[in-house]
This record gives structure tokens, C-alpha cells and sequence, in this order.
């Protein structure tokens, strides 16, 4: 029976990424396989699967929140938070578990590791005070 469920989530992944236009440039080096957001487009994720990057876009009318995994009609969008501002981390204002980084006038969307919080004085991501 999971021998079936393993060769129908193949076979969907497959196809997915069939319809995918692969990204060029080195966006998945260094990540884990996964879906991240695309620093260009709010209306889609970057998958990265073998160090390959795939560019992959949501449903009409939705966004990518990469907290979930999915495309969601509720998802923040980053894509400006960057206009005029400097490179750097700055604190999320809608999760005070990570943090935006802002490079070369793109928005990137960064989770602090478990119980963290990201500290903006500090620039990192530190234990919370209870």
C-alpha cells in the first residue's frame, strides 16, 4: 500500500517539475531540496531538488508563504520591503521568529533555528526571555 502512495508522489513530482522552468545562476547552492521564495516574485517559489533550481508559480491570485509550504491567498509579500533600504537583516514585522535580508535590492524571507528570535540590535538570532 505505501509502495502505491511513493509511486503516485513520483509521478506527481515528476510531472510538477516538467511544467517548471529551471532557474539559471547558483540560487540552490548550499540548500537542502525544498521550496523557497523568490526574492523576485511573490506569485511563485523557487524548488530546489538536486542543487537544481525550478521556477515554479502558484495558482492564480495566490502568493508563496514559505512558512507553510504553500501558496495562500493570505501570504505576505516582501518584494518591496527592500526598496531604499540598505543591505542588511532587518526584523520581520510579522514574525518575530525571523527576519528579512535585504541584498542588492532584493527581499529575502529568513526563519531564526527553533526558540530563536532575531534580535535586531544584535543582528542575529537569539534565545527568547521569557
Amino acid at each position: 500500500m505505501v509502495f502505491g502512495k511513493i509511486c503516485v508522489g513520483l509521478v506527481l513530482s515528476v510531472v510538477i517539475f516538467e511544467f517548471a522552468e529551471q532557474v539559471k545562476g547558483r540560487f540552490c547552492d548550499g540548500k537542502r531540496d525544498g521550496d523557497y521564495t523568490n526574492p523576485s516574485n511573490c506569485y511563485g517559489f523557487i524548488a530546489c531538488s538536486g542543487g537544481i533550481a525550478y521556477d515554479m508559480p502558484c495558482p492564480a491570485g495566490l502568493k508563496f508563504d514559505e512558512k507553510k509550504d504553500a501558496c495562500d491567498y493570505n501570504a505576505p509579500c516582501y518584494q518591496e520591503f527592500c526598496k531604499n533600504k540598505s543591505d542588511g537583516d532587518y526584523a520581520d514585522p510579522n514574525n518575530r521568529y525571523g527576519f528579512i535580508t535585504c541584498s542588492g535590492g532584493l527581499t529575502y524571507y529568513r526563519n531564526c533555528p527553533a526558540n530563536l528570535r532575531f534580535n535586531q540590535t544584535l543582528d542575529e538570532c537569539v534565545w527568547a526571555l521569557i
